[in-house]
């Protein structure tokens, strides 16, 4: 008797009670939360399903308050949604693009909400103490994705995320020739805390100013295009 249960809290302890539908109750709840959130991220290409080297690497970081403000960095474009305005910063182009409409708000990785709108829930495992689930695209979805792998902490929060393109893309880099591969998009998340670094992050004023009915971007700034509507 003795040893059932400790066998049964060994496996309750472990996650292999939780059905796949519990995890993803769970993880919407811990990212649906109203506390603040930051987590990095890493985003790697890889030229075909199944490839270990990637072709392409760059750093993110996301960040969200207890208001839902939301900041996000992805490469060298940023974007910032506001109370008020919805702000994509491009880096590259030295280009601000403003808008009042809070409807356009900046994507958010770990959204497995907008992931359950276009694909089925299918194989559920555990892996390294959390959870892997593998969702496949609806029939009726025209998304370009195969598949979503998502890995889950056993904290509820995402570890990793592999989207699987179901379209080929062209990777010669001579124009006259055709080099078609599938590719796969893998989204590393890593230091998720709810203790946000600042909220300085979060203000628009740290790009401009509101004089008017216009904008007036920031000494920092000032060498860039601002394009608000």
């Amino acid at each position: 008797m003795r040893y059932f249960k400790f066998l049964l809290l060994f496996l309750l302890s472990n996650g292999y009670a939780q059905t796949r539908d519990e995890v993803i109750a769970r993880v919407v709840k811990v990212y649906s939360s109203a506390e603040p959130l930051q987590y990095s991220t890493t985003y790697s290409l890889f030229k075909n399903h199944n490839d270990k080297s990637s072709i392409q690497s760059y750093k993110g970081f996301f960040c969200k308050d207890e208001r839902s403000n939301i900041y996000l960095k992805i490469k060298n474009t940023e974007f910032l949604s506001s109370s008020k305005f919805n702000i994509k910063i491009n880096n590259d182009d030295k280009v601000i693009i403003v808008t009042d409409n809070r409807s356009v708000v900046a994507a958010q990785d770990y959204d497995i909400k907008k992931i359950l709108n276009s694909f089925n829930a299918g194989s559920f495992r555990c892996k390294n103490g959390g959870w892997e689930i593998e969702f496949v695209s609806k029939p009726s979805s025209a998304i370009q994705y195969s598949r979503v792998i998502v890995n889950i902490g056993k904290d509820y929060f995402i570890k990793k995320q592999d989207f699987y393109y179901n379209t080929g893309f062209n990777f010669s880099k001579d124009p006259t020739k055709r080099e078609i591969h599938y590719p796969r998009l893998e989204i590393a998340f890593s230091q998720a805390q709810r203790n946000i670094m600042s909220k300085e992050i979060f203000k628009t004023s740290n790009y401009f100013t509101e004089i008017g009915k216009g904008l007036k971007l920031t000494n920092k700034y000032k060498q860039y295009t601002i394009l608000y509507n």
